[in-house]
């Protein structure tokens, strides 16, 4: 294998686990924004209490959504880490092999 081959093989997996990891984040990010929109809800005293205890259930029922474990962003975290490792690994070991050039 050329070093333009490997070179293009070691970004696709960096890129590949740079996707990866885009995943957890965007999913925190829009819950953590979801909160923030309903804990922004204007309410006044004299709403009825109703509307005060219903923003107050969906707030923590986005904040338990927030902080809850996800195997999903676990598995795109492992996979995301282990890919970007492997990429640079690859660069690494070309040029521990085959010298710098």
């Amino acid at each position: 294998m050329d070093k333009g081959s490997l070179d293009l093989l070691s970004d696709i997996v960096g890129l590949i686990g740079a996707v990866a990891l885009v995943k957890p984040a965007w999913r925190a990010n829009s819950v953590a924004r979801q909160r923030s929109q309903v804990e922004r809800v204007p309410l006044s005293p004299q709403d009825d209490r109703l509307l005060h205890e219903l923003r107050a259930i969906t707030a923590q029922q986005l904040e338990r959504d927030f902080s809850s474990w996800n195997r999903v962003d676990e598995l795109c975290l492992f996979i995301g880490v282990g890919f970007v490792i492997i990429s640079f690994g690859i660069k690494i070991v070309w040029a521990l092999v085959y010298g710098v050039h």
